[in-house]
């Protein structure tokens, strides 16, 4: 005999959660908390999915019966090969050490270029030695392709107010986080 399962959905708020309940076997259901206004980092975050008795009280299990609890769990956009929204940012940025640069926002959006042509951008000037920069997209197919400028000295190209070229030390990738 092949039991048949009816497909149904309950719901239930308590404060910042929302748990949504559905059948998930001819024995369970599962419910599943998604947390609204999330103090650190303000998207919908899965806060936890519960395997109850098919049929029990979604809001009574939504307080009782925790099986797994997580966080961080809201979805980005997958795009071009990198992550953006919710919490993430593109991880193809990197923050360049260039001890004492004289950079300042004003040369913010500047182009540079290495020896061997490949241009970078300045996005941000986060301290006296540090840059934020990236490379141009340097894939050959449809998705993303950034290049760390580590150990490279960048000659300016455009659009800076200090045209002084400077040597990257080490650099590190950082996320760039829409805004």
């Amino acid at each position: 005999m092949v039991a048949t399962i009816e497909k149904k959905y309950r719901s239930h708020s308590i404060g910042d959660y929302l748990y949504i309940g559905t059948v998930i076997s001819c024995e369970y259901d599962i419910v599943t908390g998604l947390r609204f206004r999330s103090s650190a980092n303000n998207v919908i975050n899965i806060a936890s999915n519960k395997l109850i008795n098919k049929g029990d009280d979604v809001e009574a299990t939504a307080v009782f019966g925790l099986n797994g609890g997580s966080s961080d769990e809201a979805s980005p956009i997958n795009f071009n090969g990198g992550h953006l929204g919710s919490n993430h940012g593109y991880f193809g940025v990197v923050n360049a050490t260039v001890t004492g640069h004289g950079k300042t926002v004003s040369d913010v959006g500047s182009v540079w270029r290495d020896g061997s042509g490949l241009k970078f951008y300045l996005l941000q000037v986060p301290d006296a030695n540090t840059l934020t920069l990236i490379s141009q997209n340097t894939a050959t197919d449809n998705g993303w392709l950034f290049v760390s400028p580590s150990r490279k000295s960048l000659i300016y190209v455009s659009g800076a107010s200090n045209t002084t070229n400077f040597a990257v030390g080490s650099a590190s990738a950082v996320q760039l986080f829409l805004v």
